[in-house]
């Protein structure tokens, strides 16, 4: 037999420069994603992406933990508890998006980026010469004369037991394979059902009611304010025409286009020219927040509540319970580029028209999109999964808003009664 001897480099091993090669990559294509539009308009998706990436780089992978990200990057105090509050979370899923974007939008690039879902830790494809290892420093050496040389017939039953063993490790691993590849079908195929049934039972007191689903959209017009509280919106005055603005539209279209799948009839209303007739024992849909006079009704006594401060020019829900507040965006203003948006989502048994009502109300229009692709999507639906959907429901999103395109809804705060 062949002996191997390891012999110790005399000068540096050639794959640490490889390694300081495929680093360099790395930087350079990280650079070119913070130059990119996607990137320039935020300062907290370049911080998170650098962040994760010079850690990875550093192989410091303790820190790429959600506590420890919000913590170190994002000045969160010691003892912030990351499981109710979401912010690390929701700038990795608009960080993962807008890499998936970038790489959409440009091409030819040698070095790639990812973040996979459900993880903090990046991905880096890089070209095979930058990943290569070292040459070997082993050096083969025929056998001394001292060395005992066996004859090939000697190695005949090593060799079928060790063909044998190899076999059944091969055959055990192919078990293994199948069977986990079988547990994440079942897995997810159960998940898709969950989130499934999560829609369907969101939904169900609004079907089969025997009446089409009247939907009443808000309009825009001049809001009039209560004199003695600045902070209470009520109906809004008809002081010039009424228009639906393009995202009440697309929010819409949304919830028209899933009432048709589920073959559910509906009617189309807006709020300024709805009666009290219209909706008494029937099914509804309120679409729409501060422009939509019906939805503020409803909301006046619910947990979380919308209010408009006329002197500032905003917009907030309030958490009547805590007193805690979600500032939303300011009227009038243009050179938001990026903001969060909230929104407030409602199913519950109106007592006034004896019918189920679902309320769909951002403090934005971007936010009242988000909230139409939460009621419409079952995996965003899914977030609330555990709810008891035989009650009564009001959830509280928060959505980043670029350039007027709403992010993923997430949900962060809910009431049930």
């Amino acid at each position: 037999m062949h002996q191997i001897i390891a012999k110790e480099p005399e000068e540096e091993h050639p794959s640490q420069s490889l390694r300081a090669d495929a680093h360099h990559l790395i930087r350079q294509e990280l650079d070119s994603i913070l130059k990119h539009a996607l990137f320039t308009r935020s300062k907290r998706y370049p911080k998170f992406l650098s962040f994760i990436v010079e850690k990875s780089l550093a192989n410091d992978f303790a820190s790429l933990k959600e506590r420890v990200i919000g913590i170190e990057l994002l000045g969160k105090p010691g003892d912030y508890d990351n499981s109710a509050d979401p912010e690390v979370r929701n700038i990795a899923s608009e960080v993962r998006k807008r890499l998936i974007q970038y790489y959409q939008q440009t091409s030819g690039q040698q070095v790639r980026i990812e973040l996979p879902a459900g993880s903090y830790i990046p991905i880096f494809h890089v070209p095979a010469q930058a990943q290569e290892l070292a040459p070997s420093t082993e050096e083969i050496h025929s056998p001394t004369e001292t060395e005992k040389v066996e004859s090939p017939d000697s190695d005949k039953p090593r060799r079928l037991i060790s063909n044998y063993r190899g076999l059944l490790v091969a055959g055990v691993a192919i078990l293994l394979l199948v069977a986990t590849i079988a547990t994440i079908r079942v897995w997810r195929n159960r998940r898709n059902a969950s989130a499934l049934n999560v829609l369907d039972h969101f939904w169900t007191p609004l079907f089969h009611s025997g009446s089409p689903v009247v939907l009443v959209i808000g309009t825009r017009r001049t809001p009039r304010v209560d004199p003695d509280q600045d902070s209470n919106l009520t109906n809004p005055a008809l002081s010039s025409p009424p228009t639906v603005s393009v995202d009440s539209a697309s929010a819409l279209s949304r919830i028209t286009a899933f009432l048709g799948s589920h073959g559910e009839s509906y009617e189309i209303h807006t709020a300024h020219e709805t009666q009290y007739a219209s909706l008494l024992g029937r099914p509804s849909v309120l679409i729409g927040g501060l422009n939509n006079g019906w939805g503020l009704r409803l909301l006046g006594n619910a947990r979380y509540r919308m209010a408009y401060d006329s002197k500032a020019a905003q917009t907030s829900i309030t958490d009547t319970k805590t007193g805690r507040r979600w500032i939303g965006p300011t009227f009038g203003a243009t050179d938001s580029r990026e903001h969060m948006d909230y929104a407030i989502v409602s199913r519950q048994k109106d007592a006034m028209t004896g019918a189920s009502v679902i309320i769909v109300a951002g403090l934005g229009s971007a936010g009242t999109v988000a909230a139409a692709e939460f009621v419409t999507n079952a995996a965003y639906l899914h977030q609330v999964s555990n709810a008891n959907m035989e009650q009564n429901q009001e959830f509280v999103l928060a959505t980043d808003v670029i350039d007027t395109v709403p992010g993923p809804p997430h949900v962060i705060a809910t009431q049930s009664w």
